[in-house]
């Protein structure tokens, strides 16, 4: 039984005496790729932002609210987190142009540099080996993504309007 041709039909494959539109195929998983990217972008700043509330609760003198006591696992599991999650975003958003992925990319980088200043060195001034200037260089990692992609969705952008 074959599926009725309904769209425009740039590449049509033969298979089983029925005729596929490959390229709607295509154009449907490249658009579900970006949207699980901005879903994953979004997931990284939520959940920073959850850890970054946890912090500010600890540092003004209250009990936190997460499950995790040890304040370097906490912040190795919740930033590494942000980490994967801006990364695996900017990965899956390559090839298509996206302002959401890179303002919420830009906006968690930001949200990560001023946390690991403000909070992680105390205004730089504590600077420990591998310790909470990790997370002001998980930050300015997210933030080069973002510009990054900010850039490539504006040339892309450019591009499509100069030769429309």
């Amino acid at each position: 039984m074959c599926a009725p041709a309904s769209e425009e039909l740039y590449y049509v494959t033969r298979m089983n005496n029925c005729y596929y539109n490959f390229q709607a195929i295509h154009n449907k998983v490249t658009v579900s790729r970006l949207a699980l990217a901005e879903r994953l972008a979004i997931a990284g700043l939520i959940i920073f932002v959850i850890y970054h509330v946890e912090e500010v609760a600890k540092t003004s003198g209250t009990a936190g609210f997460l499950p995790v006591a040890s304040p370097k696992f906490r912040g190795l599991l919740f930033e590494l987190g942000t980490l994967a999650l801006a990364a695996a975003a900017f990965v899956l958003s390559w090839s298509k142009p996206s302002i959401i992925v890179s303002m919420v990319l830009i906006v968690t980088g930001l949200l990560m540099v001023w946390d690991g200043t403000a909070i992680g060195t105390r205004y730089f001034t504590v600077l420990a080996g591998p310790g909470p200037i990790i997370g002001f260089v998980y930050g300015v990692a997210i933030l080069a993504l973002g510009i990054v992609k900010g850039i490539s969705t504006r040339m892309a952008m450019k591009t499509a309007t100069t030769s429309a």
